[in-house]
């Protein structure tokens, strides 16, 4: 992400060991999470960096021209595009064998984006609940690069005023506070926003540059090993303490940013220097670069085409990526960068990342290229079959799952097709046609949303009201109930994470608190026969009592929706990469969270305790001993980790219907 070493510069190894810091953290943080939270913060580390070391070479000696402009340029080329190309083009080669159409089609748009270093824009557009998993897109890391181009792109232009100040580093630091004040105002107006958003990540490397005015002005100051090693202690402290998903960038931000800002401001020799000049973190630094360009969709495929990688895949995964970063940094890296015709190789290397930009989206509009032949998992289950035999290992018996919550034999004796109609699902999904229909069969509530007042329920609108609070999981319930109970007026108050506990949000003007007092608002104006909350749970429910205890001042009934069934990962992703290594019901069984199935029961003690009226809505799907994904196997109730399709809700809504579930809580409220 920062230029390695740039003639101008006395080199300091010690920048280079701050650099393998933070791409250390990065990588432990994604392939190992558990082990620390903060470890995103590597990227506000690499931003200080790269303002410091490129703009000691922009300012030097304020020779700054448009002449140096375009040398600037050709340096960004060089140091940059080698590879980032190469990386786009084996995650596009790679993709063309593992991904199915829609997949394909989002990581064309992602590689037309990554081109063009607008990736920040296009993942900000794409955030939200039922967007596709973060984990499986193989270019989400390219966010952070195209904040730095973009600042890269419009900062030398602005240098050229500031330069002719007296003092540049106050206009510098000026620019940093004015970001730094939009960062932590967007931070607590939207996280998603302000983490993507680049004038809020601007001051991170503007507090780098602001480093290099001041030596350029008063030279290198006498530094202090004090303070080197409090940045040291910041930098960790923000690794482990530093929560990367919630409220962040922020105020949180400062912590990663100062530390790193105090390191290469003192650590020219002491304790720090001495740890951080060590070889082997110089040696991860210098290849920190293609480390980070590569670590990501490495992590992602696997993730896509393993579903679940144990620790040895993830340590492999690992190996994988320093090879390539080492192999990238010698023989890509270097040869370009070393080059003399440095000139007509950025004006290549220019017209081959627009050339791939186009090639990304052709692949979008051309819907993921849906003529293709996705054999990945035949290729993965032959290279198999031959290594197993090749070691005398044979062939690996399926694993067999038990479960309390799960009961195959009485399932079988109830819908003995079910397991044919499931993989008769899965083949209609590998056809690109079938799984599109499926997918916007999902989208039909998740994305469009339904309509009370339209023709189809509008004479039922003067029915008894329903009233759903609750998160996404409380949108999809309120779909089930909408669609099917026709003789109720059903209103929901929902947006995605609002879990319907008010003494989670301090806030007042929080969206969830906002959506909160909204819904009591129209509860304290309006009659209604039935309050539900509902949300996907969690396991510190028990604070919803107080919430029940005070709608029940002004609604004659309040019940309580339980958590739904969850999968540790896409629903669609799972079927589609099925190998047949085992039956399909337990192959889908081991990547179920069994942590739901104890919730509901935690939940359902609670409201028998509490006297609140429960719907199992686990109990809607999985009641007749197994979880139904599917009815006649051309439909799929569950097209992401756990939101209902349309097909879903409809299955779901039926089922209450069939038992008067709502009906025997609504009667009592009206009698």
């Amino acid at each position: 992400m920062q230029e390695t070493r740039l003639s101008s510069i006395k080199y300091r190894p010690e920048i280079d060991g701050l650099r393998a810091v933070a791409v250390l953290a990065v990588l432990i943080y994604h392939f190992f999470p558990e082990s620390m939270q903060g470890g995103l913060v590597g990227v506000d580390i690499f931003f200080v960096i790269s303002g410091y070391l490129i703009n000691k070479t922009l300012i030097a000696g304020r020779t700054f021209s448009l002449a140096s402009i375009k040398e600037f340029y050709v340096r960004r080329i060089l140091r940059i595009f080698p590879a980032l190309l190469l990386m786009l083009w084996a995650v596009f080669l790679f993709g063309w064998i593992a991904l199915y159409a829609d997949e394909y089609k989002e990581l064309g748009l992602h590689i037309a984006s990554g081109a063009g270093f607008v990736s920040n824009f296009t993942y900000l557009n794409e955030s939200g609940y039922f967007d596709r998993s973060s984990e499986l897109k193989p270019l989400l890391h390219l966010w952070s690069l195209g904040v730095e181009e973009q600042f890269y792109l419009v900062w030398p232009l602005l240098l050229l005023p500031i330069l002719k100040w007296r003092s540049p580093m106050v206009a510098v630091l000026a620019l940093a506070a004015l970001s730094f004040v939009s960062c932590v105002y967007v931070t607590y107006q939207d996280a998603d926003v302000a983490y993507y958003l680049p004038v809020t990540r601007f001051w991170e490397i503007l507090l780098g540059a602001a480093l290099a005015a001041s030596e350029q002005r008063d030279g290198r100051q006498v530094p202090d090993d004090r303070y080197s090693l409090l940045g040291l202690a910041l930098i960790l402290l923000s690794v482990f303490w530093v929560d990367g998903k919630a409220d962040f960038p922020g105020w949180q931000a400062l912590f990663p940013v100062v530390g790193a800002y105090l390191i290469i401001r003192n650590a020219s020799g002491g304790y720090t220097h001495r740890l951080l000049a060590c070889k082997w973190l110089v040696w991860i630094g210098l290849i920190s670069y293609p480390l980070y360009i590569w670590h990501w969709p490495v992590l992602a495929y696997l993730r896509i085409t393993e579903i679940e990688p144990g620790m040895l895949l993830k340590i492999a995964a690992i190996a994988v990526v320093t090879l390539l970063s080492f192999l990238t940094y010698r023989y890509v890296e270097s040869p370009l960068r070393g080059g003399r015709a440095k000139h007509k190789a950025a004006v290549i290397l220019l017209g081959v990342m627009v050339f791939t930009g186009l090639i990304g989206a052709y692949a979008y509009h051309r819907d993921g290229m849906d003529f293709r032949e996705v054999n990945y998992v035949v290729y993965k289950t032959a290279l198999t079959q031959k290594v197993t035999e090749a070691v005398g290992l044979g062939t690996a018996s399926p694993v067999q799952a038990e479960s309390r919550y799960l009961d195959r034999v009485r399932f079988d004796t109830i819908d003995p097709n079910y397991l044919a109609n499931l993989k008769r699902l899965v083949e209609r999904m590998r056809s690109q046609g079938n799984l599109a229909e499926i997918k916007r069969d999902f989208d039909v509530i998740n994305k469009e949303g339904f309509r009370c007042d339209d023709a189809r329920c509008k004479e039922h609108l003067n029915g008894p009201t329903i009233v759903v609070i609750g998160d996404s999981h409380a949108e999809n319930f309120y779909h089930a109930l909408a669609t099917t109970h026709l003789q109720f007026n059903v209103v929901r108050f929902a947006d995605s994470g609002c879990t319907p506990i008010a003494a989670r949000y301090r806030d007042p003007e929080n969206r969830c608190n906002r959506m909160l007092r909204n819904a009591a608002e129209y509860l304290r104006t309006h009659k209604v026969a039935l309050l539900i909350l509902a949300a996907r749970w969690p396991l510190n429910f028990k604070d919803v009592a107080q919430d029940v205890a005070e709608y029940r001042t002004y609604v004659p009934q309040v019940a309580i929706a339980g958590p739904s069934i969850v999968f540790k990962n896409e629903v669609a992703q799972l079927l589609l990469r099925y190998d047949g290594s085992m039956e399909l019901d337990q192959y889908l069984y081991r990547h179920m969270e069994l942590d739901r199935f104890e919730l509901n029961e935690l939940m359902q003690q609670f409201a028998r305790d509490n006297a609140i009226p429960y719907i199992d809505r686990i109990a809607l799907l999985c009641g007749d001993g197994m979880c139904r994904l599917t009815l006649h196997g051309e439909e799929l109730f569950i097209f992401d980790n756990g939101h209902l399709s349309n097909a879903g809700a409809s299955y779901v809504g039926k089922r209450m219907l069939e038992g008067a579930v709502i009906e025997r809580l609504v009667t009592p409220a009206e009698s």
